[in-house]
């Protein structure tokens, strides 16, 4: 990959940063344009309401699709572990997974955008395909301990296991969180509604996931 889109250690340790950074500021853009990107384009059109609710279910299945992508991706990545006697559980080398991850991440991007105004759709999506074409496509597998792994490693890469969708959940509480607004506002069409909801939402990851956010990659 070209050094000049190649992504800096920062963007690589903290994608969550990133992805919320772009998120605010697409939200921002409501600071000089009222109307969302949808209601910009339908709001003269006589079936606004029921173009609204289209509209909206189709970001819905994008956010919940994005969600799903995302959680099993974070479930099944495998992760540096150390056992009581320092032995290192090799990173996944999983091309496959690194393209679902970021294939939910983007879908949920472009749902997410659905309801912010036309800058702040371009800016979230553009953003995020951007960001995604910089990073790394394929991490770099680990080796395996001399003589292959041992019977206590088997042992805690089976308890990790066991952990990983309650962790992935909490990690992706941000996106089940919006896809729950998303499904209310889909239905009932009110802004205010849906803003304390993502609020919520928001506020919920931050309590779940306060303590890895100034750890590398939450």
């Amino acid at each position: 990959m070209s050094s000049a889109i190649r992504a800096t250690q920062f963007e690589r340790s903290h994608p969550t940063w990133i992805r919320h950074g772009l998120i605010a500021v697409a939200v921002a853009t409501y600071l000089f344009d009222p109307d969302d990107v949808v209601w910009r384009f339908i709001k003269a059109n006589p079936g606004r309401r029921l173009l609204e609710h289209g509209i909206f279910l189709v970001a819905t299945i994008l956010i919940g699709t994005g969600a799903v992508l995302c959680t099993k991706a974070d479930a099944f990545e495998r992760r540096e572990e150390t056992s009581s006697r320092d032995r290192w559980i090799p990173v996944r080398s999983d091309p496959y997974g690194i393209r679902i991850q970021y294939g939910g991440e983007f879908l949920y991007a472009v749902g997410f955008a659905s309801l912010v105004p036309l800058a702040g759709f371009v800016l979230l999506v553009c953003g995020e395909l951007l960001r995604i074409i910089r990073l790394p496509w394929r991490e770099n597998s680990g080796e395996e301990p001399a003589g292959g792994p041992s019977e206590h490693s088997a042992i805690v890469l089976q308890d990790t296991v066991k952990a990983r969708w309650r962790d992935a959940l909490r990690r992706q509480a941000a996106k089940w969180g919006m896809l729950v607004s998303m499904i209310v506002f889909t239905i009932t069409l009110k802004d205010r509604l849906m803003e304390i909801l993502a609020c919520a939402s928001g506020a919920v990851w931050a309590m779940l996931n306060l303590p890895m956010l100034w750890k590398g990659r939450a």
